[in-house]
Protein backbone atom coordinates (compact mmCIF):
# COMPACT_ATOMS: atom_id res chain seq x y z
CA UNK A 1 0.00 0.00 0.00
CA UNK A 2 1.38 3.44 -0.83
CA UNK A 3 2.02 6.04 1.85
CA UNK A 4 -0.95 8.08 0.62
CA UNK A 5 -3.32 5.14 1.17
CA UNK A 6 -2.07 4.10 4.60
CA UNK A 7 -4.16 5.08 7.61
CA UNK A 8 -2.67 7.65 9.95
CA UNK A 9 -1.09 6.23 13.10
CA UNK A 10 -2.99 6.89 16.34
CA UNK A 11 -0.36 9.35 17.54
CA UNK A 12 -0.92 11.56 14.52
CA UNK A 13 -4.68 11.41 14.98
CA UNK A 14 -4.50 12.28 18.67
CA UNK A 15 -2.28 15.26 17.99
CA UNK A 16 -5.33 16.99 16.49
CA UNK A 17 -6.82 17.09 20.00
CA UNK A 18 -5.04 19.62 22.16
CA UNK A 19 -5.79 21.97 25.02
CA UNK A 20 -3.77 24.48 26.99
CA UNK A 21 -3.71 22.71 30.34
CA UNK A 22 -2.97 24.03 33.81
CA UNK A 23 -3.49 20.61 35.43
CA UNK A 24 -4.26 17.08 34.19
CA UNK A 25 -5.26 13.91 36.04
CA UNK A 26 -6.09 10.45 34.66
CA UNK A 27 -8.72 8.37 36.41
CA UNK A 28 -7.17 5.20 37.89
CA UNK A 29 -10.21 3.01 37.19
CA UNK A 30 -12.02 4.42 34.15
CA UNK A 31 -11.10 5.81 30.74
CA UNK A 32 -11.39 9.43 31.90
CA UNK A 33 -9.01 12.35 31.94
CA UNK A 34 -9.73 15.56 33.87
CA UNK A 35 -8.19 18.78 32.62
CA UNK A 36 -8.11 22.26 34.10
CA UNK A 37 -7.38 24.67 31.28
CA UNK A 38 -5.20 27.75 31.62
CA UNK A 39 -8.39 29.83 31.71
CA UNK A 40 -9.57 27.61 34.61
CA UNK A 41 -12.30 25.58 32.90
CA UNK A 42 -12.78 22.00 34.10
CA UNK A 43 -13.15 19.48 31.30
CA UNK A 44 -13.47 15.70 31.60
CA UNK A 45 -13.03 13.55 28.48
CA UNK A 46 -13.07 9.85 27.68
CA UNK A 47 -9.48 8.94 26.84
CA UNK A 48 -10.18 6.64 23.89
CA UNK A 49 -12.84 8.57 21.95
CA UNK A 50 -12.12 12.04 23.40
CA UNK A 51 -15.88 12.33 24.02
CA UNK A 52 -16.61 15.17 26.43
CA UNK A 53 -18.15 13.87 29.68
CA UNK A 54 -18.17 17.17 31.61
CA UNK A 55 -17.41 20.82 30.93
CA UNK A 56 -17.64 23.46 33.66
CA UNK A 57 -16.70 27.03 32.76
CA UNK A 58 -14.71 29.13 35.22
CA UNK A 59 -17.62 31.56 35.63
CA UNK A 60 -19.81 28.67 36.84
CA UNK A 61 -17.43 27.82 39.69
CA UNK A 62 -17.43 29.53 43.08
CA UNK A 63 -13.74 28.67 43.51
CA UNK A 64 -10.52 28.35 41.54
CA UNK A 65 -9.12 24.91 40.70
CA UNK A 66 -5.35 24.73 41.07
CA UNK A 67 -4.76 20.97 41.25
CA UNK A 68 -6.57 17.77 40.31
CA UNK A 69 -6.62 14.31 41.85
CA UNK A 70 -8.89 11.31 41.45
CA UNK A 71 -9.94 9.16 44.36
CA UNK A 72 -8.24 5.72 44.25
CA UNK A 73 -11.64 4.19 43.43
CA UNK A 74 -12.15 6.79 40.69
CA UNK A 75 -15.51 7.94 42.04
CA UNK A 76 -15.62 9.59 45.45
CA UNK A 77 -15.17 13.32 45.76
CA UNK A 78 -13.53 15.01 48.69
CA UNK A 79 -15.23 17.76 50.65
CA UNK A 80 -13.37 20.34 52.69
Amino acid sequence: MSAANEPEPWGALLQDKYVNAHAIACCPTMDLIAIVTTDRQLIVHRTVSWQKALHVKAAELAFTIDTLAWSPDGIKGRER
